[in-house]
């Protein structure tokens, strides 16, 4: 979801999407009356949304089957230097709360964003737990070793890192390899979203 000014365009799997409350409203568009959003697909399982912040600057939000990534292209401290939010500080990447303070526990900077009670609803989508107050809670250790085993179980090691050779950085190469290991599916590696 990007929200500026008072527009809103919410993403959701397989390229579907709303604006301003709209199933599949009309594309092109002007979010806040200045930025162009622009809709293309490659094939059914890959979408993006392009939003035209400047000449060089864009906000990409993609889509591979039903994952959903946010990407800034050509990004600049002076356009998107005061933005906030689960995305984190522009200028060093860390992790600052609603109150400006830096957070290090990953789970506890996620429950300090956490969309409260009291705060408008930007999803159009059926809400999703967990809702406030209930916070969202890591794994268990049972929970893990489980994942474990069901990642061995469908991907191979092996095969997801053959399928992510593609990837130059080491850490898009492993947060791929997790990804396509996690979800079963040798085609996310093709998705471009790390």
């Amino acid at each position: 979801m990007v929200k500026i000014g008072d527009d809103v365009l919410e993403v959701s799997g397989y390229g579907s999407y709303m604006l301003n409350g709209v199933s599949a409203a009309e594309l092109p568009f002007l979010l806040a009356d200045r930025y162009l959003v622009t809709q293309h697909s490659e094939d059914m399982k890959n979408y993006k949304f392009v939003i035209q912040v400047n000449e060089r600057e864009s906000i990409i939000v993609s889509c591979f089957k039903d994952l959903v990534a946010v990407k800034f292209e050509n990004a600049t401290s002076f356009t998107f230097g005061d933005t906030v939010g689960l995305m984190g500080d522009y200028e060093n990447g860390k992790m600052v709360g609603r109150d400006g303070t830096v957070i290090d526990d990953p789970t506890t900077f996620g429950n300090d964003w956490q969309v409260l009670d009291t705060e408008p609803k930007l999803f159009q989508v059926v809400d999703r737990a967990p809702q406030y107050p209930e916070k969202c809670m890591p794994p268990t250790i049972g929970a893990s070793d489980h994942l474990r085993r069901r990642l061995q179980a469908t991907v191979s090691k092996e095969e997801a890192e053959e399928a992510c050779a593609g990837y130059q950085g080491q850490a898009e190469f492993n947060m791929c390899v997790f990804d396509v290991m996690a979800a079963g599916d040798l085609e996310l590696a093709q998705a471009g979203v790390f």
